[in-house]
Parts: C-alpha cells; structure tokens; sequence
C-alpha cells in the first residue's frame, strides 16, 4: 500500500508498513477513521487517490467526517474533483454531517452547484438521515422542495428507510404525492422490498393509483439508482397555473 507525497499522521503511516494482510488493513481503516474525524479535507484527499480496494474498505468509514472542524470546506473540496468516487463519497460525508449539524448539511446541499449525481445524493442523504431520526421530518422537508430532481432525491432517501419500519403509514403519505412522485416513491419501495409473510409487493402496490402499465413497470424495474440519476432524464417542472 502507499499513501503517496501527502503528509499521513504517524499511526496511518505505522499501519501503512504493516506486512500486507487483514491485520494492515484493519488498521489502516481504524487509523484513517481517527483522521477523518480530525481533518476531513485530507482524509478525503487521501482516501479519493487510494487504489482498489483499499479506496472502498477506507471510504464506507466516511461518515466520521462529520465530526470535523472542517468538514464543510472538505466537502467544498469533494465536488470539485473529477473522479467517479466522488459521488459515493459524498453519501458518506453528507451523512455523518446530518447526524452531527442537519442545519449546516441541509443548507450546504441545497446551495450546491455541481452535477446531477452529486447534487441527487447529497438531499437522498439528507432525507434519508432525517427519516431515521422521524419520517415526519423527512416528509416536511420533502415537501418544501420545488426542482423535480430535488423532491425525488429526498423521496428515494426518506422511503429507503422508512419502508424498514413503519410501511403503512409511509404508504399513507405516498398516496398523497403528485403522480410523477408517486411513480417514483412506488418504484424506490420496490427496489428496497423484503419478502413479508403476510404482503406481497404487488397487493402493496395495489393500495396506489398506479395504472396497470406503471404498476408492472414498477414490480419488474429497473429501478432508480441513487448514485447515477443522470442515468436517468429529468422529470419535467410542474407546469405553473
């Protein structure tokens, strides 16, 4: 392994030397994570060169980065990179720093300039990380978001927790969107369904106003993937009275 000219606190650079093996990998990720939470900016820096897969075992440790001073210009630094880790790396961020400053978090990614991928999965995780705390939380804030891409990337976060627990009162709010939301929080609770014993995803489906061709749209996929929406084209704005 190596950690390139970047200058590496001590016991990263220890678990670095380590013989290769589980046991450096281990420590590496530990010593890393200690970092993380002292100084995001070159955590991230580091952690965006590293090869595979030492990159992936490091990154899902990203979280942490919430508790840094200066986590808000490290993600600040985060999109300004062209790399298509970026983007995984920024759920981590973003949702150790809803857990740690929501207020800081929320207004961060709404101001966010980048491309679609990151500015979708900055307000998933966002949404995501209110529904863990209360659903109702997540819903209101939903509600107040206007761009298409932005109330669909807050609907996939909050319905991907939410579908974990309290299935049927998150059915009760999804009746409730306009049929393009629907459509999508439909399609986002198909592609986090676990088998029942007593519910099928289709009787589920069944309580929505889906029509025939989007239900089986909805039970055969494929479903949205919150780390590529520009995979995806846009949803129109709503047309203004």
């Amino acid at each position: 392994m190596s950690g390139g000219a970047q200058q590496l606190p001590p016991d990263l650079q220890q678990a670095l030397q380590m013989p290769a093996g589980p046991d450096q990998t281990k420590a590496v990720v530990a010593a890393a994570k200690a970092w993380g939470e002292k100084d995001a900016q070159g955590y991230l820096t580091w952690t965006l060169a590293l090869p595979s897969p030492l990159h992936e075992q490091v990154r899902q440790s990203a979280s942490v980065c919430g508790k840094s001073p200066n986590v808000k210009a490290a993600a600040d630094g985060l999109v300004q990179q062209d790399s298509p880790r970026v983007t995984m790396m920024l759920h981590g961020l973003t949702l150790g720093w809803s857990q740690q400053d929501m207020a800081a978090a929320e207004a961060w990614c709404l101001q966010l300039q980048t491309n679609r991928d990151n500015r979708y999965v900055t307000i998933f995780t966002v949404a995501d990380a209110l529904c863990r705390k209360d659903p109702k939380s997540a819903v209101a804030w939903t509600a107040t978001l206007t761009a298409p891409d932005d109330r669909h990337a807050a609907i996939d976060g909050t319905v991907t927790i939410w579908i974990r627990g309290d299935y049927a009162a998150m059915a009760t709010w999804i009746k409730q969107l306009n049929p393009a939301d629907l459509k999508w929080a439909a399609l986002v609770a198909a592609r986090n369904w676990r088998a029942k014993p007593d519910l099928t995803l289709a009787t589920y489906l069944d309580q929505f106003p889906l029509s025939a061709a989007d239900k089986a749209d909805t039970l055969k996929g494929p479903y949205p993937d919150s780390y590529h929406i520009s995979k995806y084209q846009p949803s129109p704005a709503p047309n203004k009275p």
